[in-house]
């Protein structure tokens, strides 16, 4: 089952071995023994179908999965593939419709229930020809030549184009001969006696059914075949392709283009299209740099300020000559002097008793190879960040230093003013509500009433708590007062509110309130006007 120069598969050979037995039967007299051989002949070769189908649904398989991957890279070829099935199929099952048709009306079954597999007039020599060459059922055999020479054309077609499976010309031509072999449909050469056969006489007049239907089947485990190797091709194509580039381009690729005094510049030089059967020669400055990866590693002190510039040369031997090919490279970078930010989160002041946010940064140094310190109070990390809270000190300094690559540097440090957190204002709330400023009190709301010391417009939210306060009012001339604990009414500070007469004023006084210092802060108060 080959043609040309294509080298016969085991399976190609297998199915030409069946070819010849079938060959040397038609020459005989058809008995019940070679009827039997026939059908064993077609079971065999629809057993190779079935194996050949496993095959090509683990391949289409993994197509789907690594489409699914790497949609971008796997998708044209699977297209591809799925339309080499639809083809492949339309004219398998195009093969199988006749097939089932013949079983119909040589058994006299209904065709939709006729199952070629099991025929029973296996003997019958008229229904083949009757289908395929005198009714033309469906085209008969001409239309069955013309689907298989279209199929077997496309697939030809997707073997020459290189841009589809990048094959060379010895595999191209290769295939192709293989395919044009397993999808033969020239008519036989003449016989000894001159006399002209055509494909179709050759294989459906005047032979039993059990002999058509294993020259049917060998056809389809040809289209199977074709499918087979066609599809495989686009998948192998795909790794095929992705080691192939038609342009080279040297890269730097610096770990940083800013690098701070003291420390190192270091980059990475390489071939853009990279293949690790050739390996780059980088030279800077006449000097030869190592490779790793098909990557020059390239390190050079950053021992003055400014900006640098240098150029590398790559070589690596042309495939076809041998001789080295050359491609320039240039890089810039800039080394600048130690700078040190810290900058508070807040505002640029900080705060006593309160926790302190502050980010630190210095250019070209990694924040984990930093060591920063507090005078004048104390500093935790948090996250990317740090939290100072000043102690008494009316001043803060915020020091850094860094131990990168065992050196240590110290990149200075930043003060800060210390402030206290200022007072916050009283308000007499009546059910969540702040009286005061001449808006009026009901004495039925009297219990929905306490203090509270709330400091608005501040960069933190700081909360006061109080903790007690003095309500004074003047009844028949003469002061009366009641000291209160905590910011709710008491009973005999309610009871004092409630006597006082329509249009009277009540005064909250002497608040003690307590911040996150935790120091008690007397406060100014508020007066309140009863309303009844």
């Amino acid at each position: 089952m080959s043609g040309g120069n294509c080298p016969e598969t085991p399976r190609q050979k297998m199915i030409g071995m069946m070819y010849l037995m079938l060959t040397a039967m038609l020459a005989l007299n058809v008995s019940g023994d070679l009827l039997n051989a026939f059908t064993l002949v077609d079971k065999s070769i629809r057993s190779q179908i079935a194996s050949t189908d496993d095959k090509l649904g683990t391949t289409y398989a993994n197509f789907d999965a690594k489409t699914a991957e790497n949609e971008a890279r796997f998708k044209p070829k699977y297209d591809q593939a799925l339309a080499v099935k639809a083809k492949a199929d339309s004219l398998y099952n195009f093969i199988q419709d006749f097939k089932k048709h013949m079983t119909a009306i040589a058994d006299g079954v209904p065709e939709e229930t006729a199952d070629p597999a099991a025929l029973v007039n296996t003997s019958d020599q008229d229904k083949a020809g009757q289908v395929m060459v005198v009714q033309n059922w469906r085209g008969g055999a001409k239309a069955l030549r013309e689907a298989i020479n279209t199929f077997r054309e496309d697939m030809i077609n997707l073997v020459k184009s290189d841009s589809v499976l990048n094959m060379d010309t010895v595999q191209m031509n290769s295939q192709i001969h293989a395919l044009q072999a397993m999808l033969n449909t020239d008519d036989p050469p003449r016989g000894k006696d001159g006399e002209q056969k055509t494909w179709a006489a050759q294989n459906f007049e005047h032979l039993p059914l059990a002999a058509t239907f294993g020259l049917l089947s060998a056809i389809q485990s040809n289209v199977r075949n074709a499918e087979t190797d066609v599809v495989n091709s686009l998948y192998k194509s795909i790794d095929a392709a992705s080691f192939k580039f038609n342009k080279l381009e040297a890269l730097v690729i610096p770990e940083a283009q800013y690098v701070i005094q003291g420390g190192t510049y270091k980059a990475d030089i390489m071939l853009a299209a990279y293949d690790e059967t050739m390996v780059p020669e980088v030279v800077v400055d006449n000097n030869k740099l190592e490779v790793v990866d098909g990557r020059g590693k390239y390190s050079v002190p950053a021992s003055s300020i400014g900006k640098k510039q240098f150029s590398a040369m790559l070589s690596v031997p042309d495939p076809v000559t041998g001789k080295p090919k050359y491609y320039p490279a240039k890089a810039e970078y800039e080394v600048g002097a130690p700078s040190l930010v810290v900058s508070a989160t807040k505002m640029n002041a900080m705060y006593r008793g309160l926790p302190n946010p502050i980010e630190v940064s210095v250019a070209g140094v990694s924040p984990s190879d930093l060591q920063v310190s507090a005078s004048g109070g104390s500093l935790t990390r948090d996250g990317s960040g740090y939290v100072v809270r000043p102690s008494g000190a009316n001043k803060i300094n915020i020091s850094v230093t860094s131990n990168a690559g065992g050196k240590t540097q110290n990149f200075g440090s930043k003060e800060f003013r210390v402030y206290d957190v200022p007072n916050p204002e009283v308000k007499f709330v009546v059910a969540g509500s702040p009286l005061g400023m001449g808006k009026p009190l009901s004495k039925g709301k009297v219990g929905q009433a306490e203090v509270q010391a709330v400091l608005e417009n501040f960069v933190f939210d700081v909360k006061f708590e109080v903790k007690e306060f003095t309500v004074g009012t003047v009844k028949n001339g003469f002061e009366v007062s009641q000291k209160n604990s905590g910011p709710k009414l008491q009973k005999a500070t309610a009871d004092l509110i409630k006597s006082v007469s329509r249009k009277g004023k009540i005064f909250i006084e002497g608040v003690k309130a307590v911040g996150p210092d935790g120091k008690i802060r007397p406060l100014n108060g508020v007066s309140v006007t009863i309303e009844n």
